[in-house]
């Protein structure tokens, strides 16, 4: 009698498609439980600090801890009931089949999904989907509740910035509940809004915790303005400046070649050293002219936000356009009047032809950089 042995591989592969089949069957249980009954609304509690949340027109104060059960939510520990907000928006027919697949299509909870056969759809709680919203409180959004009225969500960066400079802007003087943003188009929603304004009493709570982000929000705002504006100035200076430093820069290189050798040597001859004095003269304009473009080139430059200043000196007066104008005027006047003073000795020469120098170079530098934009 011969004796068939089965290969090593086909029981490897039996041995492979068993395993297959029972992680398959755990996944199957798992995501059944996930749509099961006993899970819908239910989950882990929503704890954060962020965000706002308003409830029947007053503001509760982080942190929050939001629970949620079958028919209720607990929101820092005050149970409210599910039915008594309007909750319509949340039932799988008005939201069109949005999100999970299964509670649109109808899961069984035999085993999966047959054509043909008749299905029982899994009774759907609005809960479960109103606490997936809510943990939106922890990236920063705006959360209204209002007894009769389906919840309403706003975004700080969105129509949720003007809301909150409204509210804090009843506690100075009497406000119009009615003006609404337009982003806001539902009847329940715009009467949600007009209902919180009208009746709202700000807690110092909230007006902490507003204010510091509309002052954020406001100071972006400003800095993005600001750089919009100098991006502006410097799309209109920028051509006609890059020619003037243009030409400025071959008349400086040829000014420099010319007076070099003279400048560095000590020459007894009176009318040679009045030519020599008479260039120190002109390498102290092409260095203040040079100065100037620095700084409307640093000052638009910074403002646009393409530069960063390394100098530490100057990146502490940069913020301060007028404070940096100010301080680039007085020194470059007063070292200009320094060196014009004291131009009648070799050193003080040298030191302005080398000042006339760096300034070319440095100008050079510019004008390489704003070419590339123009």
């Amino acid at each position: 009698m011969k004796i068939t042995q089965t290969p090593r591989w086909f029981n490897g592969r039996v041995l492979a498609s068993l395993v297959l089949f029972v992680v398959c069957a755990s996944a199957s249980q798992a995501q059944r439980g996930r749509y099961g009954r006993e899970d819908v609304g239910m989950g882990r509690p929503i704890k954060t600090e962020q965000g706002f949340l308003f409830v029947d027109g007053a503001f509760v104060a982080p942190p929050y801890k939001i629970e949620f059960e079958d028919d209720s939510i607990r929101i820092n520990g005050e149970d409210y009931a599910a039915d008594a907000f309007d909750l319509s928006r949340y039932s799988p027919r008005s939201r069109g089949m949005r999100g999970d697949s299964a509670r649109g299509m109808g899961y069984r909870g035999g085993g999966g999904f047959h054509r043909g056969e008749p299905q029982a759809t899994v009774e759907y709680n609005p809960l479960w989907r109103l606490s997936r919203e809510f943990s939106w409180l922890s990236h920063g959004a705006i959360f209204i509740l209002k007894q009769e009225n389906p919840p309403l969500i706003l975004w700080p960066t969105q129509h949720g910035f003007d809301l909150l400079e409204t509210l804090i802007a009843t506690t100075e003087q009497p406000v119009n509940e009615n003006n609404v943003h337009d982003a806001v188009t539902s009847d329940e929603d715009r009467e949600t809004w007009r209902d919180l304004v009208a009746n709202f009493q700000a807690t110092p709570a909230f007006l902490s915790k507003a204010t510091k982000l509309v002052d954020e929000m406001n100071a972006v705002e400003i800095d993005a303005e600001r750089q919009h504006a100098a991006q502006r100035l410097g799309e209109k200076v920028s051509y006609p400046l890059t020619m003037f430093a243009l030409v400025l820069v071959v008349i400086a290189v040829g000014h420099l070649l010319t007076h070099a050798q003279a400048t560095n040597l000590q020459i007894d001859d009176p009318s040679t050293r009045e030519t020599i004095k008479k260039s120190t003269v002109v390498s102290l304009i092409i260095v203040g002219l040079m100065s100037a473009i620095d700084l409307v080139w640093t000052l638009v430059a910074h403002q646009s936000g393409t530069m960063r200043e390394m100098n530490p000196l100057g990146s502490r007066l940069i913020a301060d356009p007028v404070q940096l104008i100010a301080f680039k005027i007085v020194i470059t006047s007063m070292s200009m009047g320094l060196l014009f003073w004291l131009r009648d000795l070799p050193f003080a020469r040298r030191a302005t032809w080398w000042c006339c120098l760096v300034l070319t170079l440095l100008t050079v530098r510019w004008v390489t950089f704003q070419s590339l934009f123009v």
